[in-house]
């Protein structure tokens, strides 16, 4: 059978090619392609179009064209396979077939209609490809909402209107019984779904956005696309960026009060749809054109494909931008996915550029004739980039006025008229505060020029929080200005927690003048939260001085929370002396809490210290829990200081429990101290279990030294309970009496890696007789007979025989 050749296209027309898909089955296809006209009254045929990702472009399947044969991708050939009818034919479009991908020109005409043949479209085909058990299940699930939906008036119902939810709901009892682990299989399934490649092929998302209507579909399954776009909420997923902004465009209520209805310039697209893919990297811009509100009918930008990738990237900066982008900035888009991914910067330096213009008419024209690129965001960000750009070296420039800087005055107009050109045009702009602030914390080097600002231009900007940091920062040669002008002006931000975090001056009375100031000005207009509390204790050399300042101006209203009491419980600089004036002056309303206890058994500075001072102060109504002996076992610097402390104050309530074992034996640096406390004044009450052990071989600093003290313990224990206390002793290396023998034996049992294997025993009257082999690491084994006469169940006299091992296997019948 011959090949299929393509006959011209009329490319003086909107025509257009459609294929009828011949009724059947099995493995043959058959087609027939024919030439049509876009509009209405030049064709009125009926059709669906196919949108589907091509994958491989190797040619490994046909299907019979018009009589002959025509080469198709495996991907569509199993789309036709599956949207093949049994018994009536279908009439689709598919730019597989009906374009002649080798005709360049064809191609560029075909691309400029698409969006047009799309729209024209009685349905678009959504087609995602094979389907597995999962996809099945999720498609089905949707499926079943769309049946149920059909009774109630829901195409104008929001993605978010929860009676989707409560449809949603009513049909996922017969689902469980016919899916078992349903909900796993639809988020599985959906997840896969939204992972396939069609949602990151860029041709897809026009014939999304065109569709009249849409069918998803995947293998025999398929639901409607008013319908898809709900899966995620109801499934509980968060698709990516790329796949959420095509749901975004679905037919239907997703692209309801979306960026969609306000947005759909090249610029917004480029960034949406960045993670777009495409087997050419021309149609990555291309295929985006018959989108865009602004850029579909330009002659500056057309799909050209005898045009380079360079030649598109051109055009693009062109069109969006500029000449003097496009060569200034050349090394940010040496291929269109730089340029693509650079868009945002790119757009910055283009509004700084004519920021920095000294004529801002040109600025305001820019402003008047663009549409996109130009949000809040997109200004202030340019806005603020201009002025760190204009403010780079101020006070460098040659020419100066009475010790005032000319260049700085220079740079401050231009900035205050830029300022003033954005705030008329709505933007709610203000870069004067911040050039303020670099001139203020420059004020050594040309203080005559920070000083006509506070005194001559004080009514161009206003104090927000970073100036007026400045201003209690200020170098000496300017603090009288600093001083007046705060005092002149009327403070009027809210973030004092700023203020108070970021006083940093040379000498308490100062910040603390600025301060007062700040609260007599303001009054009972400035709460005193946490977040204020918390940034004065913060501040390392005057938080003393600033919490007895709150609490004198403002005392009645503030409250005392527990975050404000771990803060200054746990502050290393001035944690004590700040929790000494919180208990005097507001000790009847603070609580003690675990947390705040924790605090103080975590300092290891003045942990002690302001362990005592609550104790002595709220003892009462302090309970010691053991997350507050953890922090105390913790503490690597003074932890046996307050477990003292604790054990002292409030022994007789407190329980030592195995976790707090764990973490004495597991400190590095003082945890024998701290085990020794532990079994000094708890001894009786402590039970030295395997994991305490566990701790203690497990520290790599001290715990040798700590499991010492636990197998001494330990030993001593187990002596107590079976041994008399005259026990007498034949080893001559051991002296009579149990607590020699307990010292004796506690650092043969606290050698590392050393084993005692019991192999036999024997008991017969007041005597008993037990094998053992001594193993230790790199040295021969030692076999042990010890003999022990017994009184009342204890032992009262011991023997005992020591013999070194040769290497080897021991013939021994014993061993």
């Amino acid at each position: 059978m011959d090949s299929f050749k393509y006959e011209p296209l009329d490319l003086d027309g909107p025509a257009f090619r459609l294929v009828r898909l011949c009724h059947g089955d099995g493995p043959d296809i058959h087609c027939e392609l024919f030439q049509v006209w876009l509009y209405p009254e030049q064709s009125a045929i009926s059709y669906e179009a196919l949108s589907y990702t091509w994958g491989s472009t190797e040619i490994v399947e046909s299907v019979q064209m018009n009589g002959k044969i025509l080469g198709v991708t495996l991907n569509l050939y199993l789309a036709l396979q599956h949207l093949r009818l049994q018994d009536e034919d279908r009439i689709l479009w598919v730019d597989g077939i009906c374009i002649d991908q080798a005709n360049h020109k064809e191609r560029g005409h075909q691309v400029r209609h698409m969006g047009d043949i799309y729209k024209q479209a009685e349905r678009v085909i959504f087609w995602l490809g094979q389907p597995t058990y999962d996809t099945n299940v999720v498609l089905d699930s949707l499926h079943q909402l769309q049946k149920e939906s059909t009774g109630y008036a829901c195409r104008t119902w929001e993605l978010t209107d929860p009676r989707w939810a409560d449809l949603w709901s009513s049909v996922q009892p017969r689902l469980k019984d016919k899916y078992p682990d349903l909900r796993t299989r639809q988020r599985q399934g959906l997840e896969e779904l939204l992972s396939r490649p069609w949602f990151r092929r860029v041709w897809i998302l026009q014939e999304v956005a065109n569709a009249r209507a849409g069918l998803v579909c995947c293998g025999q399954k398929s639901v409607s696309a008013h319908i898809f776009p709900l899966a995620p909420l109801l499934i509980d997923i968060i698709p990516n960026t790329q796949s959420q902004a095509v749901l975004d465009i679905m037919p239907g209520p997703s692209r309801n009060g979306t960026w969609w209805n306000m947005n759909q310039d090249l610029y917004t697209l480029l960034q949406k749809f960045s993670a777009s893919e495409a087997r050419l990297p021309r149609d990555r811009v291309f295929a985006l054109l018959g989108l865009s509100s602004d850029a579909r009918d330009t002659d500056m930008l057309r799909p050209d494909y005898e045009n380079s990738e360079k030649d598109v990237i051109h055009d693009v900066v062109y069109f969006l931008f500029d000449e003097h982008i496009y060569h200034s900035q050349r090394s940010r888009f040496n291929t269109l996915q730089d340029l693509i991914m650079n868009l945002e910067a790119l757009n910055t330096l283009f509004l700084q550029y004519y920021m920095e213009s000294p004529d801002l008419e040109d600025l305001e024209k820019v402003l008047e004739r663009r549409c996109f690129g130009i949000s809040e965001a997109n200004i202030t960000a340019a806005a603020h980039a201009t002025r760190i750009a204009m403010s780079t070296g101020l006070g460098d420039k040659a020419g100066r006025d009475n010790g005032v800087d000319i260049g700085t005055i220079k740079v401050w107009d231009h900035l205050k008229n830029l300022e003033h050109v954005l705030q008329r045009r709505g933007y709610n702009i203000e870069v004067m505060a911040d050039l303020l602030t670099t001139i203020i914390k420059n004020a050594d080097c040309w203080p005559a020029t920070v000083n006509f600002f506070l005194h001559q231009r004080c009514n161009e900007f206003k104090i927000t929080d970073p100036v007026l940091i400045a201003l209690l920062n200020p170098p000496k040669n300017v603090v009288e200005a600093a001083m007046t002008h705060v005092q002149e002006q009327q403070y009027q931000a809210q973030a004092t927690e700023n203020i108070l975090q970021s006083t940093y001056v040379s000498g308490a009375p100062f910040g603390s003048k600025f301060i007062k100031l700040l609260l007599q000005q303001r009054g009972k207009g400035i709460q005193i939260t946490d977040e204020v509390l918390c940034a004065a204790i913060s501040n390392t050399s005057f938080g003393v001085q600033f919490i007895q300042l709150l609490l004198q101006e403002q005392g009645n209203e503030i409250v005392i929370s527990e975050k404000v009491l771990c803060a200054a419980a746990s502050d290393v600089y001035k944690g004590l002396d700040i929790m000494v004036v919180l208990l005097e002056q507001k000790g009847n309303e603070i609580i003690i809490t675990e947390d705040v206890l924790r605090a103080a058994a975590s300092n290891r500075t003045y942990g002690q210290d302001i362990m005592k001072v609550l104790l002595e102060q709220k003892g009462n109504e302090i309970i010691i829990t053991e997350k507050v002996l953890c922090a105390a076992a913790l503490n690597r610097t003074y932890g046996q200081d307050i477990m003292k402390v604790l054990l002292e104050q409030k022994g007789s309530k407190i329980i030592i429990t195995e976790k707090v074992l764990c973490r004495a034996a597991s400190n590095n640096y003082n945890g024998v101290d701290i085990m020794e406390i532990l079994l000094e004044q708890k001894g009786n009450e402590i039970i030295i279990t395997e994991k305490v052990l566990c701790a203690a071989a497990s520290n790599k600093y001290n715990g040798l030294d700590i499991m010492e003290v636990l197998l001494r313990r330990k030993v001593g224990e187990a002596f107590n309970k079976y041994v008399v206390e005259n026990y007498t002793q034949h080893n001559p290396n051991i002296l009579d009496g149990r607590q020699a023998a307990i010292e004796a034996l506690t650092p043969l049992y606290s050698t590392d890696g050393m084993v005692f294997e019991i192999h036999q025993t024997f008991v017969g009257g007041d005597y008993g007789l037990v094998h053992v082999k001594s193993v230790t690491p790199g040295q021969n084994d030692t076999a042990v007979m010890d003999m022990y006469r017994f009184e009342e169940l204890k032992i009262v006299e011991h023997w005992d025989v020591l013999q070194t091992m040769t290497a080897g296997i021991n013939p021994h019948p014993f061993f």
